[in-house]
Order: C-alpha cells, then structure tokens, then sequence
C-alpha cells in the first residue's frame, strides 16, 4: 500500500510571481524565496516551471 502524499511540501520560487492569494492565505511569491505551502496550491506553479519541489 502506498502512503498518501503530504498535504504540505516545502518550494523554491524560480521566478517573481508575486502576491497572490491562496487557499488559506495570501503570499509574496518573490524569486528564490521559500514557502511551506499546501500542495494544491503549489502544483500549478510546480507544472507552470514557475517553482520547484524541496526534497530531503
């Protein structure tokens, strides 16, 4: 059985996108910043080339 993928996942922002508002807050999205961020939040940004996934 394969576990559940976290709700949260840690990105680096690849590019200035700005404030923007979110599911349950509202974030400056500046270029190399880092967020802790719902997953589903962060996916369209992740498939846009816009942020990318910190792994361990």
């Amino acid at each position: 059985m394969v576990p559940p993928k976290d709700p949260y996942i840690q990105v680096r922002v690849l590019d200035d996108i700005g404030e923007v508002l979110l599911s349950d807050q509202s974030a400056n999205l500046a270029c190399h910043s880092m967020h802790f961020l719902k997953r589903i939040d962060a996916e369209q940004f992740i498939s846009q080339g816009l942020m990318e996934e910190l792994t361990d």
